[in-house]
Formats: structure tokens, C-alpha cells, sequence
């Protein structure tokens, strides 16, 4: 059933996204594409002429090379996602953004879950303090998670990790990153070193007249990055002129709980030499919360502390992808702490959290 939902909610989305080409007169045509010169596509047996190309072929999961004997079955995100029967043993080898993800959502429905991460830590790209709030939490839920070592073979209806150990697994999802489609042409596209096409802050490939958007570029690999990126190149053509920000694209990650961010960490802030202060307002002081009986986690702020500018928001707990969306807005207008804490923020609500981490930056948080 819940797959049937979701099947449901996805061919609205989709559907949705055909009616809007038909009602713009946008001409769609099903088949692989190559391009053949700078101003030709090749679909089959057809020719077209174009005065502009956009690459946007996307991405596919990676999966890395092990011995298995055929005892464990092993899915990549999209065939979990379509699974018709559940294990009782999956183990997720990668503890970056889908496999907590994922992770979360097996254990909501029973499964018993392990993730296997090379790294030192699950979601090595988050702020250390979140970090810690989704590694215990996720153990809470009974999440087995494994951390500095790798899986070296499938074996036995086991995973077999590099030191040795036996994980017992029905399953294995593998979530170890994701690779660009390789793009089709007739004509040299510089790539980078890993096939991701080379881009200017324009989205221009190092051909003039052909762009790309997506995951094909190897920027912040979201969904809202590529909306963004097609916005972009669409103002291009008709000379608006605008550009993409990567570094003020937020991330959200769908667990237990839910995270979210947008800027720099306390770690990065450090290794770009910045003077910063942070501030942290736990969820146990925001009424919401409390009244959500949740109060996991908290909203943290980080400010340049030579002109109090707000760098980096941080939210592990309820809504978090909700609430970034205002520390987007303070980034993007070089917002300072002080005039988010002078802003009054309706009660009650979990935004209040974000307003009063800014209060704690000048040591006037109230209920922290």
C-alpha cells in the first residue's frame, strides 16, 4: 500500500510536470539523444536543428565492486524504494544522505538496519554537533551503525566487513554516491576527471551555445540545485544575467530526525580562516516542541564575528527543512544576528528557535 502511495504521489508530480510542457508548447520527444554537431540532435533516425542545447541527462547510483555469492540480494536507492517485500536484515553500506535516509525509513517499517560507513562518522558532511544528535538517535531506534571500516565481500547471506566482522543481511542497499549519465555527443564537452560536464557560473559548457544543468554538473546534487541551474539558463538566453550561488543552497536530509543546513560548519569556517561565533537554541526551550512532545535537537547559528554576519545555519529536530528555509533568506540578504533577533517571530512555533540562537550570538538568548 504504501508503495501503491507513493507510485501515486509520483505520477501526480510527473503528470503535473507534463501538463505544464503541454500548456507551454513545449514539443517533447521520447528517445536517446545525441549531439551530433553544435546544432544538431540526432534522436534515432530524425535530425534537429537547434540554436541552444541544455545538457540535464542526470545521475545513477554507484555501486562498487564486491564479490557476492548471490545469498544477499543488493538494491541501489531506486530499487529500495520499489521493493515488494521487506527484509529482516538490511545493511546499508554508506552512511551519507540516502542511506540514513533510508535507514530511518526500514526501521520505521521493522526492518532491523545496519550502516556501514569507510568514515569516521555517518553524514560526514554535516556540523559535527548534528552529527551527534543523528548518530544517537538513530541508535535509539535500534540502527546498528558501524563506522571506519568498509564491506569486502557478500558471502553466506552475510556482509563480510573489512575487519573481519559478519553482518547478517537479508539485504544490502548500496549507497556509495552517484555518477553522471555520460553524455552523448559527437562533439568534445570538457568533463572533469570524475565525467561530471565542465560548467561557467552561467551553466555555459566550453561549448558557447550548449549549457547543463543537474546532477550532470556535479554541483550540490539536489533537486532544487537543478531548478535553480534551469532558471539560470533560461534568464541566460534572453540576457538577464543571473548566476548560481552554490554555497547558499541548503541541504535536507529526510531522517530520524530530520536535518537540514545551509552555509558553512564550525570546521569549515575554520579552515577558511574566519573568526566566528556560534550559538545553539536547544528544541527542549521552544514551546512548540514541547507541546509536539519532540524536542530533539536544536537550531544553531554561526556568524562572522567581525561584522556579526550569519555564515552558516544548522537544524537537526522537527520541520528542520522547513526552518532553513529562513536562514536561507538571512544569508542570501547578509543578514546579521542582531536583525533576525530584532524581528518578532510569531509564538508559538519552532522558527522561534532560529530567532533566539540569533539572540544567543550577544548572549540574549531567553529560553536557552
Amino acid at each position: 500500500k504504501v508503495i501503491e502511495r507513493k507510485n501515486g504521489v509520483v505520477s501526480k508530480l510527473t503528470g503535473g510536470v507534463s501538463g505544464l510542457l503541454k500548456r507551454h508548447k513545449v514539443e517533447v520527444i521520447m528517445g536517446e539523444a545525441v549531439i551530433n554537431t553544435e546544432h544538431e540532435i540526432l534522436v534515432g533516425d530524425k535530425s534537429y536543428d537547434v540554436d541552444n542545447i541544455v545538457i540535464a541527462c542526470g545521475s545513477y547510483s554507484v555501486r562498487i565492486p564486491i564479490e557476492n555469492d548471490n545469498s544477499v540480494k543488493v538494491y541501489d536507492s531506486e530499487g529500495m524504494l520499489n521493493i515488494d517485500k521487506l527484509p529482516e536484515d538490511l545493511v546499508i553500506i554508506g552512511g551519507g544522505v540516502i542511506g540514513v535516509e533510508l535507514a530511518g525509513i526500514m526501521n520505521e517499517f521493522g526492518v532491523h538496519v545496519t550502516i556501514v560507513e569507510m568514515l569516521d562518522s555517518i553524514l560526514a558532511m554535516a556540523d559535527d554537533d548534528v552529527i551527534q544528535v543523528v548518530d544517537k538517535e538513530l541508535r535509539n531506534h535500534g540502527i546498528d551503525i558501524i563506522t571506519g571500516v568498509g564491506a569486502s565481500k557478500l558471502a553466506g547471506g552475510n556482509v563480510v566487513l573489512s575487519d573481519g566482522r559478519e553482518i547478517k543481511a537479508d539485504a544490502v542497499l548500496m549507497s556509495v554516491g552517484r555518477k553522471p549519465v555520460k553524455v552523448a555527443s559527437n562533439i568534445n564537452i570538457l568533463v572533469s576527471e570524475r565525467g561530471f560536464v565542465e560548467i561557467d557560473n552561467k551553466l555555459r559548457t566550453s561549448v558557447d551555445n550548449i549549457y547543463a544543468i543537474g546532477d550532470v554538473t556535479g554541483k550540490v546534487m539536489l533537486a532544487h540545485t537543478a531548478s535553480r541551474q534551469g532558471i539560470v539558463v533560461a534568464e541566460d538566453l534572453y540576457g538577464e544575467g543571473a548566476t548560481v550561488d552554490y554555497s547558499r543552497i541548503p541541504s535536507c536530509v529526510f531522517t530520524i530526525p530530520e536535518v537540514a543546513w545551509i552555509g558553512l560548519n564550525e570546521k569549515q569556517a575554520e579552515e577558511l580562516g574566519i573568526p566566528y561565533k556560534s550559538s545553539k537554541m536547544p528544541f527542549a526551550g521552544v514551546g512548540k516542541a514541547l507541546a509536539m512532545n519532540d524536542t530533539t535537537g536544536f537550531v544553531k547559528v554561526i556568524t562572522d564575528e567581525r561584522f556579526d554576519e550569519i555564515i552558516g545555519v544548522h537544524i537537526v529536530g522537527l520541520n528542520a527543512s522547513d526552518i532553513v528555509a529562513q536562514g536561507a533568506i538571512a544569508i542570501d540578504l547578509e543578514a546579521t544576528s542582531e536583525e533576525i533577533a530584532n524581528i518578532t517571530f510569531a509564538h508559538p512555533t519552532l522558527s522561534e528557535g532560529f530567532m533566539e540562537a540569533c539572540e544567543g550570538i550577544s548572549g540574549k538568548m531567553i529560553h536557552g
